[in-house]
């Protein structure tokens, strides 16, 4: 599967976040003025007062994902499955020869992936389960509110209101499955964790003319957002076209 890796992605959740702040300042869903939080170092997307909002942007919330977690950050865990091939990538990507870095692409994904999986492997029940908690409950703490949009349709929750959060504050424990290089399905959700390059191979090696580096990155991925939202029972707003 191919992933979008120029940037239009990102310029486009900043041009649905915008359309959301606008509305909900339009409804005055909160007394407060809803105003904008930038980069990426902020779980909220924007903030009222103190009360943090997520935004999430679906074209059509039966097909796709969304991120929950998106860090460069690796846990102590996972990091050193990374150690000998990114170091082998760093070596490669000092070869002043193009060609020699671009012959060198197939096998340094191939080791990647091959990391992936391993590091994948060694999350136990518990080390996923502390994972999860982690990126659902601690990393949302200061988020009171969830919007998500499907087309013209925005719909707002609660974190606490995710059928896995609850899971979680109950004291159940989960596990992961699969067998994809990159990626396992956590059991009984809809969410995925995924081990991946941010920006491809290619960049990780110099030769990219689209990014000029590449990190791995560690994702928890939201699956099937229709179901989400049809379990989480958001309040819901049509708004007008883009």
């Amino acid at each position: 599967m191919a992933y979008v890796t120029d940037g239009s992605v990102h310029s486009g959740g900043l041009s649905n976040e915008r359309r959301v702040i606008n509305f909900l300042n339009a409804i005055k869903y909160y007394p407060e003025e809803i105003t904008p939080l930038g980069g990426t170092q902020h779980k909220a997307d924007a903030i009222a007062g103190t009360k943090g909002i997520s935004i999430k942007r679906k074209k059509d919330a039966g097909q796709g994902s969304f991120d929950y977690l998106n860090t460069s950050q690796l846990p102590d865990v996972i990091a050193p499955f990374f150690t000998d091939v990114l170091a082998e990538a760093a070596a490669i990507r000092l070869d002043p020869s193009i060609e020699a870095r671009l012959s060198a692409v197939a096998l340094i994904r191939a080791r990647v992936a091959n990391a992936c999986s391993q590091a994948l492997d060694a999350l136990t029940p518990q080390l996923v389960t502390e994972f999860l908690t982690d990126a659902l409950v601690t990393r949302y703490q200061a988020i009171d509110l969830m919007a998500v949009t499907d087309a013209n349709k925005l719909n707002l929750y609660s974190p606490s209101d995710n059928p896995v959060v609850q899971a979680l504050s109950a004291g159940h424990e989960f596990c992961i499955s699969g067998k994809a290089k990159g990626s396992r399905r956590v059991e009984s959700t809809n969410l995925r964790i995924r081990i991946t390059t941010n920006n491809g191979i290619g960049a990780l090696l110099g030769v990219s003319k689209a990014n000029k580096n590449s990190t791995i990155s560690l994702k928890l991925q939201q699956d099937r957002v229709n179901t989400l939202l049809n379990l989480v029972n958001p309040l819901v707003f049509e708004m007008e076209d883009n």
